[in-house]
């Protein structure tokens, strides 16, 4: 009697399994969203007294954004060392960790589109 409940539970499963799974004319709508658009960084584009050695930029736009360390390689840096990347909680600031060995050193970042 036991194996019988047993057999009828697994059957009744694997029909509403079956059942549950069929429905593929499902349709969804996804909408466009645009690019975040930077607002500005810290510090400034073009900033005149920018220390050596470890230094932290912020990067802001107009929406939040999502980035990890683990996709360093998606940013283009020169004129020093990318150390990390990363947006903290939801956030609209990547905060990046750069090391710049010499003053008044011309430093490049180019970011990938969102």
């Amino acid at each position: 009697m036991k194996m019988n409940k047993i057999c009828a539970a697994l059957f009744a499963a694997a029909t509403f399994g079956l059942v549950a799974c069929t429905d593929t004319d499902a349709k969804y709508t996804i909408p466009e969203v645009e690019a975040p658009v930077l607002v500005s960084t810290t510090p400034e584009a073009n900033a005149a007294k920018v220390k050596r050695g470890e230094i932290t930029i912020e990067v802001k736009y107009d929406k939040n954004v999502f980035f990890a360390t683990k996709d360093l390689d998606k940013i283009s840096f020169t004129g020093g060392t990318l150390i990390s990347a990363d947006v903290y909680g939801s956030s609209n600031v990547l905060t990046l960790t750069v090391n710049v060995p010499g003053a008044k050193q011309l430093v490049r970042s180019l970011f990938p589109k969102a």
